[in-house]
């Protein structure tokens, strides 16, 4: 078996139905292999065993080498990445530092020169659109000049999840079967959204 070393950051989970509603804490993320995760609860959920009606999304906090002002421009940012972006995958530019705004998109087949363009508009610093310039390359274009020397970001790419399942009754933690496989050293958020009793 392929060890990973995975960091997982929990962030909220929920189990609601019409009857009752509580909270329930993940104790544990057991790695299967780089496609499979284990949540382990703080107690055994009131969930039938086999596939699970449930809305979880695991993002990857993707490594950035760093960012600056596009030379020429005073509205553009270059944010350089560690690795390729991915394919038909859903992504988040969230803005820490050096400017404001945050911006969805998601990748076509072609990746290189795809251009996602904003769907909200602040009241005053706004991203525009954010381009693809080459597979480790993103150009955030903003709606005003940025004046900041330096720039912080965070990426999250949303993996795909294939399968959710409870295996057995007896045990407190549901099996998530993931797409594409998880990467070694890397850091992963696992948020529980919604999931839903055998009461419904």
């Amino acid at each position: 078996m392929k060890c990973l070393k995975v960091i997982f950051w929990v962030l909220s989970f929920f189990i609601a139905s019409q009857a009752w509603a509580a909270t329930i804490w993940i104790q544990q993320i057991d790695i299967e292999n780089e496609n499979t995760i284990n949540a382990i609860f703080s107690e055994n959920p009131n969930i039938e065993v086999g596939d699970v009606n449930a809305e979880i999304k695991i993002l990857h906090d993707m490594n950035l080498r760093g960012a600056v002002i596009k030379e020429g421009t005073t509205d553009k940012v270059e944010i350089f990445l560690d690795a390729d972006i991915l394919s038909n995958t859903k992504y988040s530019i969230l803005t820490i530092s050096g400017a404001e705004w945050s911006i969805d998109f998601e990748t076509p087949d072609d990746v290189v020169w795809f251009t996602g363009f904003s769907l909200e508009q602040g009241d005053t610093q706004w991203i525009e659109s954010v381009e693809i310039t080459d597979a480790r390359t993103l150009l955030v274009s903003y709606a005003q000049d940025v004046v900041a020397s330096s720039f912080d970001y965070k990426l999250l790419a949303e993996k795909k999840l294939t399968k959710i399942e409870k295996k057995s009754s007896e045990t407190p933690s549901l099996t998530i079967t993931i797409n594409p496989p998880l990467i070694s050293s890397q850091d992963y958020i696992l948020m529980f959204v919604d999931l839903l009793d055998a009461d419904g």
